[in-house]
């Protein structure tokens, strides 16, 4: 199915197996969210919202958010708008919502904003970072919320939108600071995983475990995916990294074109990611890697409150799966 322009929303998936995803047009002007059938057939597609790049969220009643540039929409599964917040700025980007166990919907804006939802649609309250917030939110099992600015630091913040700490985890290059893009992932310890100049693991507490500089590699745009066993895959330019547990390059797997995604692990544990020919927006045939580990087996997602970039398999993007 050729669903146009939706190139940078990674897809959700419903209890009954519907993928929603977002779309813009090419000038930006008109954001799309479409569901499409477990068959393939498109069951509905909004057409009225503000461009969407962003991923949606779906809430565990079915309800959908997703982040246009002035509005966060809540979209029951028939595709009718609940309600809508706006902002009247564009303030929201590329981070994705994310819905908290009590129904919060948190987002962060290009105004260095966090925002709490509540699933009414009212502002619970807003915590501000250092900088743009590009970075999509991960929730850890305690309700801490935990996402990177362009700042340069990774922020956490508690469900009632108070500062735990922030930790310093993309400053230590000739440039000073850059803008974190990656999210963070969470381990089954509760260890914080994000990409910045490398691969950077981050306590519960706010310390930094430890920090791995990749091969051939700048600033990594991607969220690490992490395995029962400890291990972390990521990937960044033409390359797919694999981690252990200690911040050890086990591999990596250099591919003919640029990956621009995060890495998934599959049901048999392989590590997928797509990598297309080059940047241009007008080639973006590509091929997808599935890569068997033989030496090693990484238990796939188990165990972990948040271990991918969405949170889970189907990419609910909210806690507790």
């Amino acid at each position: 199915m050729d669903l146009p322009h939706t190139w940078f929303s990674t897809a959700a998936i419903g209890e009954d197996g519907a993928l929603y995803v977002g779309s813009n047009t090419v000038n930006g002007s008109v954001g799309r969210l479409i569901a499409v059938d477990p068959g393939g057939t498109v069951r509905w597609m909004r057409q009225d919202l503000d461009e969407i790049i962003s991923a949606p969220a779906i809430a565990p009643d079915g309800t959908i958010y997703v982040a246009g540039r002035n509005s966060l929409y809540a979209i029951d599964p028939q595709g009718e708008i609940l309600w809508a917040y706006e902002t009247g700025d564009d303030v929201f980007d590329y981070s994705s919502p994310a819905v908290a166990s009590d129904g919060a919907i948190y987002v962060g804006g290009d105004d260095s904003r966090l925002y709490a939802i509540n699933p009414d649609g009212s502002l619970r309250w807003t915590f501000r970072a250092g900088g743009h917030i590009q970075s999509s939110p991960s929730i850890g099992r305690d309700g801490t919320i935990y996402v990177g600015a362009n700042d340069g630091e990774l922020y956490a913040v508690g469900p009632d939108g108070t500062e735990r700490w922030s930790v310093r985890v993309n400053c230590g290059g000739p440039w000073g600071c850059l803008p974190i893009q990656s999210s963070p992932s969470i381990g089954a310890d509760g260890t914080i995983y994000i990409g910045a100049e490398g691969v950077v693991a981050v306590d519960p507490g706010g310390t930094i475990r430890w920090s791995y500089k990749l091969p051939r590699s700048g600033n990594v745009l991607s969220t690490p995916a992490l395995g029962a066993d400890g291990s972390v895959y990521v990937t960044s330019g033409r390359s797919i990294y694999a981690l252990d547990a200690q911040g050890r390059l086990s591999w990596d797997f250099r591919t003919d074109g640029l990956i621009f995604g995060s890495p998934a692990i599959g049901v048999d544990g392989a590590i997928i990611a797509a990598s297309f020919p080059n940047s241009s927006a007008n080639s973006w045939e590509g091929t997808v890697h599935a890569i068997i580990e033989t030496s090693s087996t990484n238990g796939g997602y188990a165990g972990a409150p948040w271990p991918t970039a969405r949170g889970n398999r189907s990419n609910t993007g909210r806690a507790g799966g």
